[in-house]
């Protein structure tokens, strides 16, 4: 993965799924599949991999299905990867990398533009890794389920997550009888070469694998298309794992694949023991590998393997948002991430130690906070769990996380509740005044002012405690707009123009107010501004065509080229034009 620096410095910039589908490809090998393609040109590839946002949705799906194809040859015997009938494991890993793309681009979105940002790099793909594993071990789980149905033993740890991978194919795939300088001899290289390829040190060319390939398809009596094919994923999972590994470090990877595997053999647990129904049974099973947590089962499944992780807090809460949105999970992760480098003055405060001490403690409390690996674990006998009384500032912050645990499982009053005592305990804090009055307008409509007052008043707060934050104001307009008094709101976003002129979601709601007033003309600058600062907000497209519709500019030139790019992106981009909400 490739993470740029922001401008600032103050963070670190996610890059959209292109760019990392491109650096699976090649570690992949799979980039030369693309240049015999019949539906883009290797041209376009290029620009997918370098996240070109004009490229057409049809043509990045067409070059994921490549990928995929590639993945998946024919001459790969499918029993022997997926083993269930009615399953094709193509249309499934085009199905599960697309959602896996869409899903990080979403995510990417939201963690490019969060008040606090994550500052060292090695930390960035965490919170998206942690859901993402625990969302697959899920899926594993349940096709380990079909596994044991079809007569086959469980596989809760595949081989393509492991170190070893390459060295553990080529055994399987030439036998006991082939010894390391056999094979060296077979792939033309010397036999410390082979050590380093079997060990993962290092990687095989294509011409190697080619002729490793071919001794080998005659001596295992298979076509050497398919052990070509098997011998390049081995080696191109092997890169990815060390690529990751030397990202995030090898002791965490670790702990996400050993999550992984308690994630699967907890969810075939529960699954061999609930009953499903004798002739819905498949169907459920196969909905669960298709959609993870969010499958007909998921909650039921998240809500179980919650329970197993009841002395791990963090992994519950991050299993209890698993079936929801997770936006609001990777927010509270990034504020417990991004705060870290700077908690060291009040556990300091807390514990009585010196400051450096408690610096020096740091990088040990944040692998502790992030260690998610047999989760289900009990705590040792007769040892029990002791919750450390922090300053007012953490146990704000603590309450605060809560709140937006609450607020990804779509439990508003609690997380209300939550930063309502996070306010009590730190009212200084303009974050925590910001947040409550956030959550609180989500309650507002136009025939419902019942927190309104309460809402606005921590808004202004917020703005009064940090004058130059852009959120706060903002916020006030978008309040009072969801209230149904549109002037007002106007009268609110123009005093927070000075602060908020920059940044692209302040112009985004302003638009949407003048929108709701039905006062278009005023409306599309705002939406123009938007696609200045960000022309990748396909929502802003489409609300502005809406105004320009609304202003008897349906065919102008302006109008016409936005509709001709929305289509090519989405064909439901007219569900994102924004109305008001009813009284």
């Amino acid at each position: 993965m490739s993470y740029f620096n922001l401008p600032s410095g103050s963070g670190i910039e996610y890059p959209r799924s292109g760019r990392l589908l491109g650096e699976a490809a090649e570690l992949l090998r799979l980039k030369g599949f693309l240049r015999n393609a019949e539906d883009f040109s290797y041209k376009t590839a290029q620009r997918v991999f370098d996240d070109d946002v004009a490229v057409a949705r049809e043509k990045f799906d067409a070059v994921l299905k490549t990928l995929v194809e590639a993945m998946f040859p024919a001459a790969l015997v499918p029993t022997d990867v997926l083993p269930a009938t009615e399953f094709e494991p193509v249309a499934w890993a085009l199905a599960v990398t697309r959602e896996a793309a869409e899903r990080w681009d979403e995510l990417a979105a939201l963690m490019n533009s969060l008040s606090f940002p994550i500052t060292e790099k090695r930390d960035a793909p965490i919170p998206f890794l942690r859901l993402y594993t625990l969302d697959a071990g899920i899926r594993w789980g349940a096709y380990q389920v079909l596994r044991i149905e079809h007569g086959q033993q469980p596989t809760f740890r595949p081989v393509w997550i492991e170190r070893d991978v390459f060295r553990r194919v080529m055994n399987k795939l030439g036998g006991k009888s082939v010894t390391v300088a056999k094979l060296a001899k077979l792939a033309r290289v010397s036999k410390n070469t082979m050590d380093s390829w079997r060990t993962g040190k290092s990687e095989p060319s294509n011409e190697n694998l080619a002729f490793l390939s071919d001794a080998l398809a005659v001596k295992a009596g298979v076509p050497a298309e398919e052990l070509n094919a098997r011998l390049r994923l081995a080696a191109g999972a092997a890169a990815c794992r060390s690529r990751l590994a030397g990202l995030i470090g090898e002791e965490r990877l670790s702990d996400f694949i050993k999550a992984f595997e308690t994630t699967a053999r907890l969810t075939s647990d529960v699954l061999l023991t609930v009953d499903l129904g004798r002739t819905e049974r498949r169907g459920k099973l196969l909905d669960i590998i298709h959609r993870g947590a969010h499958s007909q089962l998921g909650q039921m499944l998240c809500d179980r393997l919650a329970e197993k992780a009841r002395f791990h807090q963090e992994v519950m809460n991050d299993l209890l948002a698993l079936p929801g949105p997770w936006h609001n999970r990777l927010n509270a992760w990034a504020k417990q991430l991004g705060t870290i480098p700077f908690a060291g003055e009040p556990i300091a405060k807390e514990l009585r130690i010196p400051a450096k001490k408690a610096q020096q403690m740091m990088p040990f409390i944040r692998e502790m906070l992030l260690r998610m690996g047999s989760y289900d674990a009990q705590p040792p006998e007769g040892a029990h769990v002791v919750t450390l009384s922090g300053p007012p500032e953490f146990k704000a912050r603590n309450r605060a996380s809560q709140a937006g645990d609450a607020f990804s499982r779509g439990d508003l009053r609690s997380a209300i509740e939550h930063m309502r005592i996070a306010v009590q305990w730190d009212p200084s804090d303009a974050g925590h005044h910001y947040t409550l009055g956030a959550y609180l307008g989500h309650t507002v409509s136009p025939g419902q002012h019942q927190f309104l007052t309460e809402a606005l008043h921590h808004c202004v707060e917020a703005a009064r405690l940090a004058p130059d934050l852009d959120r706060p104001p903002t916020e006030i307009g978008i309040i009072l707009s969801n209230a149904g008094r549109y002037e007002d709101a106007e009268e609110a976003f123009a005093q927070a123009e000075p602060v908020a002129s920059k940044w692209d979601h302040f112009h985004f709601t302003r638009g949407v107010n003048h929108l709701f007033a039905k006062r278009f003309h005023a409306a599309i600058p705002c939406f123009r501004r938007v696609l200045e600062l960000d022309p990748r907000r396909v929502d802003a497209a489409a609300n502005l065509v809406a105004a320009l519709e609304s202003t008897g500019l349906s065919e102008s030139d302006e109008a016409v080229k936005l509709r001709r790019e929305l289509d090519r992106k989405t064909s439901r981009w007219r569900e994102l034009i924004r109305a008001p909400h009813p009284v």
